[in-house]
């Protein structure tokens, strides 16, 4: 472990160096129902990661933007079923990746609304649900 040796008041003090830490995903999981009023929520939790996460205003918007069509666009497919969807946000060194999980159901067709703000769009099915993750890239 290295350390430094600081003279003071003639008296040697060692100071340990600080450990190094690894960046980790910082994740946020909401399972919400199928209500629009509780979309505006997912939209704000993805704009903060932006923020956070040093996008530009404007790129955090269209972010907010991207995750409310999303969300609006799998309430749509759930609207009979009383399912609830399971939103991860996620915050990695080189972008920010969302989520969207519920039961059964193919993948919804990509608006450009849901497009807009985000770099790519990937859907898949897996132990029975429905997933579509949005991925942003973070400019180094």
């Amino acid at each position: 472990m290295a350390s430094t040796i600081v003279l003071i008041a003639a008296k040697p003090v060692t100071f340990r160096s600080p450990t190094a830490v690894t960046n980790e995903a910082k994740s946020l999981l909401l399972r919400i129902d199928a209500d629009a009023r509780l979309a505006a929520a997912a939209g704000g939790a993805a704009r903060f990661l932006g923020d956070d996460a040093g996008l530009s205003t404007d790129a955090s918007n269209q972010l907010q933007s991207s995750v409310l069509a999303a969300c609006l666009a799998e309430f749509q497919k759930l609207a009979q079923s009383r399912s609830c969807v399971e939103i991860t946000l996620t915050r990695y060194s080189d972008r920010l990746e969302i989520a969207l999980a519920h039961p059964g159901g193919g993948p919804t067709a990509d608006s450009p609304a849901v497009s807009a703000g985000v770099d790519t769009i990937q859907h898949e099915a897996r132990n029975g649900q429905s997933i579509t993750r949005l991925t942003k890239f973070l400019s180094q």
